[in-house]
């Protein structure tokens, strides 16, 4: 379980960082689904630092590396292997996207996201991800004879 908490402080142009050993509420700390393969990829992670405190560590520094060094290397290695880059938070949003069009049960969505409400998952995260061809053969199925775009 996670039970850290990083908050984000701006001090004379610059940024102060706070770790917590505490999530920000009570609502925070909770356990989330993870499939197989991510555990396999934690594990593999884990194995590169087998006995730091953190995940991901500056090679520099050694010390524990902050969401914007992190991201900037993730889109680096995006740039390398020639993959669309995405920032943290809109792998976020990808990720509850796909949830929902997925028909995932909504308390499994707010749980994994850290919502109390489903409205918040889909005001702030949700993006339409079908194509036109798929709206139309959905609202087709759903009505049980063909349907065509109109632009």
């Amino acid at each position: 379980m996670v039970a850290r908490t990083q908050t984000r402080h701006k001090n004379e142009g610059d940024y102060d960082y706070v770790i917590r050993e505490e999530t920000k509420g009570r609502d925070g700390r909770r356990y989330i689904a993870i499939p197989p393969v991510v555990h396999t990829i934690i594990d593999r992670i884990r194995s590169l630092n087998p006995d730091g405190e953190y995940m991901f560590v500056s090679p520099a520094t050694g010390k524990r590396m902050k969401a914007e060094s992190f991201s900037d290397k993730l889109e680096k290695i995006c740039k390398y292997i020639d993959i669309p880059v995405k920032r943290l938070h809109k792998m976020r949003r990808t990720y509850a996207s796909m949830l929902l069009d997925a028909g995932i049960p909504e308390s499994i969505i707010t749980n994994q996201m850290g919502h109390t409400d489903i409205a918040t998952t889909r005001g702030y995260y949700y993006k339409d991800r079908h194509s036109d061809d798929e709206k139309v053969e959905a609202v087709s199925d759903a009505l049980q004879f063909p349907v065509k775009l109109i632009s």
